[in-house]
């Protein structure tokens, strides 16, 4: 009977110890990218103290490696994202703490953007993404024609993307409180302007300024 006993804990103690291997490897990947260092097996393996042959039966490929460490990143470095809102203001208010999370960790979210495995991970989700503009768009601009409404979720969805945040990082100095501004300012006067047009007001000001 004892022996019975100890068999589960054994192997509850093994799955324990593989698990915690499993994120020292991982965030040894994550270390050495924001270090600007390659991620190679030997060099990942030293990061994380664990023999190289370690990495590899955790990781056979790097494609296997890639898709779990941006898969961590997602959970653990940025909280994973959510597809609950249903209007503007509670789509800014994801925008906000998405941008700041990405100012904590700009080496990763940069190196994600280039990575083949870090887009597929990102349009992985991208279904429901759509289902969720789609879902904001139709609730603030009801009276607007389909094409419209397709036109401004696909805006919207631009404007709440790692690459906005990125391009405003990189081309105009922006951490990531002044980028969130700057796309609720935009998104803003998008559905500003797109709920006058579906109403007729803004077509009825100029007919009446001819």
């Amino acid at each position: 009977m004892s022996g019975s006993a100890a068999a589960p804990y054994s192997s509850s103690l093994r799955e324990a110890q593989a698990a915690a291997t499993h994120k020292q490897i991982l965030e040894a990947v994550a270390h050495l990218i924001e270090s600007a260092e390659e991620p190679t097996y030997a060099a990942i393996a030293a990061r994380a103290g664990v023999q190289e042959r370690t990495v590899y039966r955790h990781f056979p490929s790097k494609d296997d490696l890639y898709e779990a460490f941006w898969w961590m990143v997602v959970d653990a470095r940025l909280g994973a994202t959510g597809y609950d809102a249903t209007d503007l203001d509670s789509l800014l208010h994801d925008v906000e703490r998405t941008f700041r999370g990405f100012d904590r960790n700009v080496r990763l979210v940069t190196e994600m953007l280039h990575s083949k495995h870090g887009l597929a991970i990102r349009l992985r989700p991208n279904d429901q993404r759509r289902k969720m503009f789609e879902r904001i768009v139709k609730n603030e601009l009801p009276g607007a024609d389909a094409t419209t409404r397709r036109r401004a979720a696909a805006a919207t969805q631009l404007l709440y993307s790692g690459m906005a945040w990125h391009s405003m990082r990189a081309y105009w100095a922006m951490d990531g409180g002044e980028a969130f501004a700057s796309v609720a300012q935009a998104l803003r006067a998008m559905f500003a302007s797109l709920r006058r047009d579906s109403t007729g007001t803004g077509r009825r000001q100029k007919k009446g300024r001819r």
